[in-house]
């Protein structure tokens, strides 16, 4: 009669490392076990590269079956092989895993996700320094329920221990995502996939007066229905038009920022004007436009023709009383001389300096 034999273990296929795990083997004919021992199994295990194994002592128990103890010692994938005859036996090779009892996972969206768009979920297995890249695609398996608690179909993509999931998720609200390794369940998210009605909400309020060549800054989150903020989102889904005061319209989001939870816009208008901002989620307006209007020149600013004039003004309503108190110092009939034809333009600076700082007052009001 042919001899064969079945390998069975009563662990899962998630292994810790130097703890040690029993295999047996039960030798059968073709109809029945065999209830003898006298067989010749053996047994290989195929697992990191960089590592040399000991075949593993297989143990005749004298009743038909057969023991024998593997200990992993690194982390790793395992093939463990128990044949007869050169021949994988019934339940060879069997897969295992080598991890920490606590294995480490990191989730998070590429971008949030929205209703009937293609949806991107980045799964990192191990360390961030240190993922397992010894796992494969068959090792890992994702199981996502939308709100209504059906199955979301998926693809799954598994490249140095980062695995990316790619769905289109149909409903809005929390999604359940499952995340197992060789049949263990080593982390249980629950994820919120949002509508497209979203509110943009101002954290910092655009100033309704402006001047050219000065900064335009504001910050906005967008939230949902639900009060929920989300998070950064990849230009091509949001974007800021401005309307300049020619009516030309251009795209901005090459100057918008994303921190954490916020969007800050920064904009350098360079004529004076009315300039309307728009933000826009999929090409479509959401909330109300911004309206900023824009002057020629800040009031507190003097350029340097107006501050040249100015000093000259100060300097002739100076001059003269200082040429006076020289006089009556000491009389010269030249600088005497000079000092009237000073005089004549004391009465002119002082109406000048009085005049501009008025028109200053009155351009700032």
């Amino acid at each position: 009669r042919r001899v064969r034999g079945q390998l069975l273990c009563t662990h899962h296929s998630f292994f810790e490392i130097g703890k040690s795990h029993i295999f047996t083997i039960i030798s059968q004919t073709k109809h029945k076990p065999k209830t003898k021992g006298g067989d010749k199994f053996q047994v290989h295990i195929d697992g990191p590269e960089q590592l040399n194994f000991r075949t593993p002592e297989v143990i005749d128990n004298g009743d038909g079956t057969y023991n024998w103890e593997f200990c992993p010692p690194a982390f790793g994938r395992y093939s463990l092989h128990a044949m007869l005859d050169q021949v994988d036996i019934d339940g060879s090779p069997f897969i295992c895993v080598c991890a920490p009892e606590y294995v480490p996972v990191r989730t998070y969206f590429d971008t949030p996700p929205f209703v009937d768009l293609p949806t991107q979920y980045l799964i990192v297995l191990g360390d961030e320094n240190e993922p397992f890249s010894f796992l494969t695609e068959d090792d890992v398996n994702v199981e996502i329920l939308d709100s209504h608690n059906s199955p979301v179909s998926g693809t799954v993509k598994l490249q140095d221990g980062k695995c990316s999931l790619h769905f289109v998720p149909r409903t809005e609200g929390e999604y359940s995502v499952k995340i197992s390794v060789l049949g263990t369940v080593v982390a249980d998210r629950v994820e919120y996939i949002a509508g497209k009605d979203l509110i943009p909400s101002l954290k910092k309020q655009v100033s309704k007066q402006q001047f050219v060549s000065e900064l335009v800054e504001f910050d906005f989150s967008l939230q949902d229905q639900n009060g929920r903020t989300l998070e950064a989102l990849s230009p091509g889904i949001l974007t800021v038009e401005v309307t300049d005061p020619s009516k030309s319209s251009f795209d901005i989001t090459s100057v918008t920022s994303w921190s954490r939870n916020s969007c800050r816009v920064s904009f350098v208008p360079r004529k004076a004007g009315t300039y309307v901002f728009k933000i826009r989620l999929f090409g479509k307006q959401i909330g109300e436009s911004h309206v900023v209007n824009v002057l020629e020149n800040k009031a507190s600013d003097v350029s340097s023709p107006s501050l040249g004039i100015l000093i000259l003004a100060l300097s002739l309503s100076v001059i003269p009383p200082l040429g006076i108190w020289v006089v009556r110092r000491k009389i010269d009939y030249m600088l005497l001389l000079s000092l009237v034809l000073m005089m004549m333009f004391w009465v002119p600076g002082n109406l000048f300096c009085v005049a501009y700082v008025t028109k200053q007052i009155l351009l700032s009001l």
